[in-house]
């Protein structure tokens, strides 16, 4: 793996972490109620702090440190405290991040051992830790795990997408930029104006970009060519997911992955284009001398050995707890510790698991919208904290802007997220002043089918399901808790609701059946 790629990497990947956290840092004061802890976070006792100001100091450490890694002071340091960090971030935020997390955290573990800041870092102006040219043991185990991991991402993937919409219609493109919690202003567009041509070719080219990117990395003929190829296939199409989609950081973060594959032979051939110089240039990685000799003394022995020891521990727990976890279907676990195996698999970021969009993406999406009555009789969206409307909260902004808009915009399914949902709003209901308590909430759904195909992707027929409602909350599709509302027309109009038959979810001919308002309740 060529230096420069590796700096290249390093920046990158440092400028995704900084975005993530300050994604992060916007849900601080909701946190505990988004991951479920109610009654606080898990946290020393002995901490005097409020679990928020506790927050905001590990994220600070976190900024601080993933600083440090970008621009590549103590860079080995840097990365283990990025990485530590970044293990716990993962671990505690299941129900605020989106799926790219947990390859940030592979990748950010395989560079334990790579020589991420030899080039374009403070380390290398100011000849820190300058470990050479020669590669050592642990690194080439690194980097057998790093091409090994990418290659094992897009492979796993490509085999889950089994469904039609990926074969024999070549419809999952356009049903991916229909997802409610993935649109943004360029899919719609395109879904306006694009002919069904392009989705079909697009969502075949996806295909085979994941099929056929494993073999250009492994490949061990004319790796330099047929790898440049890979990287720039890779950037092409999650540049183009990055364009069409609003999917967070996970394109940016896949990209910055490619580069560090970039091989010498890329960063020579550039050299001489800019240079004019017609001599072939010198690859860095075929050095030897006093520099491969102050590698070794570097990092010594035991602690090449460590690091590979760490490293097939780390595998070893991932290929086990996924044993495991294709196991517990009945939450028995076959041996005493089992459970600690699983736990280690999150907690050390060895979870490579990558099924996007499979078997296919869905063909329904929608919103949610939290109907909440004070005790004025008034009426909010406890989600946004204003005036409730059915109509699509896009481009999203405000409560439904970054991490909260995908996590509010998740459907609902038997035992599924409408009950997270409820028992956070009430969780927060709690904090807010007595005046604006709520004595009634209804939990709505506003459900959108995509089928039949409509290129405009915006008329389909919508029905605001009842899904859940408070007090009563075991009562599911009971009566409106709030049926007039200002749609913010300017005007006070009856909600027509419908009932929510969460197993039809997605079926073309499912019309929902008007839900009437229980005439008997005072």
């Amino acid at each position: 793996m060529d230096l420069r790629s590796l700096a290249c990497f390093r920046v990158l990947l440092a400028c995704v972490v900084l975005y993530d956290v300050s994604q992060s840092w916007s849900l601080i004061d909701d946190w505990a109620g988004l991951q479920g802890y109610y009654d606080g976070l898990p946290l020393p006792n002995w901490i005097e702090f409020s679990d928020e100001t506790i927050l905001r100091l590990i994220f600070g450490i976190y900024a601080a440190c993933t600083f440090g890694f970008l621009f590549g002071y103590r860079t080995e340091w840097c990365t283990l405290a990025v990485w530590l960090i970044s293990s716990g971030h993962q671990y505690a935020a299941s129900n605020t991040l989106d799926y790219h997390d947990a390859v940030i955290v592979n990748l950010l573990l395989w560079s334990l051992a790579l020589p991420l800041g030899q080039r374009f870092s403070v380390d290398a102006a100011l000849a820190v830790n300058a470990n050479g040219v020669r590669r050592t043991p642990a690194q080439v185990v690194a980097g057998c795990g790093f091409v090994l991991t990418l290659a094992w991402l897009y492979l796993d993937t490509a085999a889950f997408k089994d469904g039609a919409a990926w074969w024999s219609e070549g419809s999952a493109v356009r049903f991916a930029l229909m997802d409610f919690s993935a649109r943004s202003p360029t899919g719609v567009w395109a879904l306006a104006h694009l002919p069904e041509a392009f989705f079909r070719t697009a969502t075949h080219a996806v295909m085979a970009v994941e099929w056929v990117i494993p073999l250009l990395l492994l490949s061990p003929w004319k790796r330099s060519l047929l790898r440049t190829v890979g990287v720039l296939a890779l950037a092409g199409m999650h540049g183009a997911m990055w364009l069409l989609m609003d999917i967070g950081s996970f394109p940016p973060t896949m990209v910055a992955a490619a580069t560090a594959l970039l091989p010498a032979a890329f960063w020579n051939q550039v050299a001489r284009r800019m240079t004019g110089c017609k001599a072939p240039a010198v690859i860095e990685q075929t050095e030897e001398g006093s520099q491969g000799a102050r590698s070794l003394a570097c990092r010594g022995r035991v602690q090449q050995y460590l690091l590979i020891a760490f490293f097939g521990l780390c595998t070893v727990i991932n290929i086990e707890g996924n044993r495991l976890r294709a196991l517990n279907t009945d939450l028995r676990m076959p041996y005493p510790g089992a459970t600690w195996v699983l736990k280690l698999k999150y907690l050390l970021g060895v979870e490579n698991s990558w099924a996007m969009y499979a078997p296919e993406p869905a063909r329904y999406g929608g919103w949610w919208v939290a109907l909440g009555q004070r005790q004025d009789g008034s009426v909010i969206d406890l989600i946004t904290g204003e005036g409730p409307t059915l109509e699509a909260p896009f481009p999203r902004k405000g409560a439904h802007h970054g991490l909260r808009g995908h996590y509010w915009s998740q459907a609902p399914y038997q035992d599924g997220p409408q009950h997270t949902y409820l028992r956070f709003l009430l969780w927060r209901n709690q904090t807010a002043p007595e005046v604006d308590h709520i004595v009634d909430l209804q939990l709505l759904y506003v459900y959108e089918c995509y089928e039949p195909a409509s290129m405009s992707g915006s008329s389909h027929r919508r029905y605001p399901l009842s899904v859940l409602t408070w007090p009563a909350a075991d009562k599911t599709n009971g009566a409106p808790a709030a049926a007039g509302a200002d749609r913010g027309r300017g005007t006070s109009e009856a909600w027509v609701l419908y009932r929510a038959e969460l197993d039809r979810l997605g079926t073309p001919d499912w019309r929902p059946a008007r839900l009437e308002p229980d005439r008997s309740s005072p």
